[in-house]
This record gives C-alpha cells, sequence and structure tokens, in this order.
C-alpha cells in the first residue's frame, strides 16, 4: 500500500501507526522514535521479548500502510458524545419523565427485571463498539483486568462512604425536600432474589460503563477538566432517577460524583460496577 505523504510503522500487533504517534491504539504498546519503550509488553518484527528494539521506522516515500482514518484518536469528539448520550441517557430521561406525569402500575418484579435487562443490553453493546473503534487504548475508559481482592476492597470503599453520607445527608435532605420515599417491587424467593443479583450487575456495568468509563474521560477532553467532568456526569447520572423523587435525586447526584472521583483516581470501573450492583439490591431487599 503507498503511503499518504506521511511516515508509518507497523506495530508488532499488526496494526500500523503513524510515526508522530506514541502508542499502538489496539494494543497499548508505546514507542519512541526509536523503537518500543518496553520491550516486555510486546515484540518488535522478529525480535524476542528481551531484547531492546531498534527497528527504524521505514524511510519518508518507501511503501507504507497509513492509520485508518476511523480508528484515530479523535481530538474533539463532540459527534461521538452527542450520539452516545442520544442512545443512553436521553432514551433514560424520557422515561423518567413519563413516570411522572404519566405513571403507570409498577410491573411485576421478573417482567421489570426482564425489561431492563434487555434495555441495559441495548445500550451496552454499542458502547462497546464506540470504544472499540475509538483509537484509544480499553484503560483510557477503565476497562482493566479484574483483581477480585482490589476491585473488592474499592467497592467496599465506595459501597461504605456512599451508605455513610446517604445515612447522614438523608434526614436533611427529606426536610429540605418532603416526599413519600420510592417504592420499588419486591423480589420473593430464591430465584428471583438470583434475578435480582443479575439484573443490578448487568444495570450496574451498563450505567459504570456510560456515566463513568466513557463519559468522564471524553468529557475530560471536551472540557480539559476533571472536576467539570465529574459534575457533568453525575448531573445526567441524576436526571434520569427523577422518577425517584426530588430527595432520591439529589442522594443519586452525591452517589455520582462519589462514584466519578473514585474512577478519576483509580481508572478502573470494576470496582464501580460491584459498588454500583450492591447499592441497588440492597434497595430492593432493605425496604
Amino acid at each position: 500500500m503507498t503511503g499518504s505523504g506521511e511516515e508509518s510503522w507497523r506495530c508488532a500487533c499488526g496494526e500500523v501507526r503513524l510515526l508522530g504517534s506514541s502508542e499502538c491504539w489496539k494494543c497499548g504498546a508505546v514507542y519512541s522514535r526509536e523503537g518500543l519503550v518496553d520491550p516486555a509488553t510486546m515484540e518488535h518484527g522478529t525480535s524476542s521479548p528481551g531484547e531492546k528494539v531498534s527497528t527504524p521506522p521505514p524511510a519518508a516515500g518507501t511503501e507504507a500502510a497509513s492509520l485508518p482514518a476511523d480508528r484515530s484518536p479523535l481530538k474533539k469528539p463532540w459527534t461521538e458524545v452527542a450520539v452516545v448520550l442520544l442512545l443512553t441517557v436521553f432514551p433514560w430521561f424520557c422515561s423518567a419523565l413519563w413516570d411522572i406525569f404519566r405513571p403507570a402500575p409498577q410491573l411485576p418484579f421478573v417482567e421489570a427485571s426482564f425489561f431492563s435487562v434487555i434495555w441495559n443490553l441495548q445500550v451496552i453493546a454499542p458502547v462497546i463498539f464506540i470504544i472499540a473503534r475509538s483509537g484509544q487504548p480499553w484503560s483510557h475508559f477503565g476497562i482493566v483486568r479484574p483483581q477480585l481482592i482490589l476491585d473488592g476492597f474499592l467497592a467496599f470503599i465506595i459501597f461504605a462512604i456512599g451508605f455513610g453520607l446517604s445515612g447522614l445527608l438523608r434526614p436533611l435532605i427529606t426536610l429540605v425536600l418532603p416526599g413519600p420515599p420510592f417504592d420499588f417491587p419486591r423480589p420473593a424467593g430464591p430465584a428471583e432474589h438470583l434475578l435480582l443479583i443479575l439484573t443490578k450487575g448487568v444495570n450496574g456495568f451498563a450505567e459504570e460503563l456510560i456515566l463513568r468509563g466513557y463519559l468522564i474521560p471524553r468529557l475530560e477532553t471536551l472540557t480539559g477538566s476533571t472536576a467539570k467532568s465529574i459534575v457533568l456526569s453525575s448531573v445526567l447520572f441524576a436526571s434520569y432517577h427523577i422518577y425517584q423523587g426530588p430527595a432520591s435525586s439529589i442522594q443519586i447526584l452525591i452517589m455520582g460524583l462519589i462514584f466519578g472521583s473514585f474512577f478519576a483516581i483509580t481508572r478502573r470501573i470494576c470496582p464501580l460496577v460491584l459498588a454500583h450492583a450492591s447499592f441497588g439490591i440492597f434497595a430492593y431487599v432493605a425496604r
């Protein structure tokens, strides 16, 4: 293939990267002009993993392939973020408004759980696809290899902080914003409790993937501020929970700030998914 005027260099994983880039979009290997920075991470060409890579890039004007334009990292992904919001947060928000102005009888627990799982899978799939095509490593969006002890410990810390703050602030919030608590359909029997765990696990993954894993890094790119990104994602998170009442919406906003802050520090969504699912399960069984 003929180059497009820019020098390019094929990574060991087979993908072609532009010479000016320092990281392979696919495998995450980091390069300098001299070669692979961390030889233990990836081989280059026919080099063995332990050797220092020093294969020079091809000279300008030689036969080279260019990185596909649709996999190059976007500088300001406004359109991409708008599409994700239209696919995910906007329908959730419209559903919440509908529940407020045209309330309907609650569905039975099993039926409600079935529709919840399907709806969440429908938003997980396109966001995973967009992330895979983003031109950035999965770790940029907090999708890293799970570590049972670390993720479990972090999830416990997040749950403890969230539960403690909720207990302290709820009396004050309900005093300022009185209203009956939202009543969730209750599971009955072992089978429905197992279904509850599945439902809240899928829901926790969907919301943390979108609101924290995807949106915070993208909003950081657009706003240039981690703090603004956390606040904006938390407002969006609370916006589609307004059907639960004003007091619960404020509590969920606070939870969003806590979850967003932990994501900004750890860049891992696994502990957030565990904590989110735990809160969801607790909300159903503790009433």
